[in-house]
């Protein structure tokens, strides 16, 4: 028993996931562009300081990472407008 137009139901839903999986890579990669995955310089000095304060890493390595952290300029998101 066929049923007919399952082939063209079958290629509709295909091509709409391969548009919405498009749609979510172009995304992803804008979003990288823009820097949207940035995150600020307090946020990575909280994470170098958990880091030590779990003793991954010396004190001195600290101080380089925290020295590097604060003598790099905050780029400015573009606005989404």
């Amino acid at each position: 028993m066929e049923i007919d137009g399952v082939p063209w139901i079958v290629y509709t839903a295909v091509l709409v996931c391969l548009v919405l999986t498009a749609v979510y890579i172009v995304g992803w990669f804008r979003n990288l562009a823009i820097g949207g995955h940035a995150s600020t310089a307090e946020e990575d000095l909280d994470l170098i300081r958990e880091i030590r304060d779990r003793d991954m890493i010396a004190d001195e390595e600290f101080d380089r990472a925290k020295k590097l952290i604060r003598e790099t300029p905050e780029i400015e998101k573009p606005s989404k407008e």
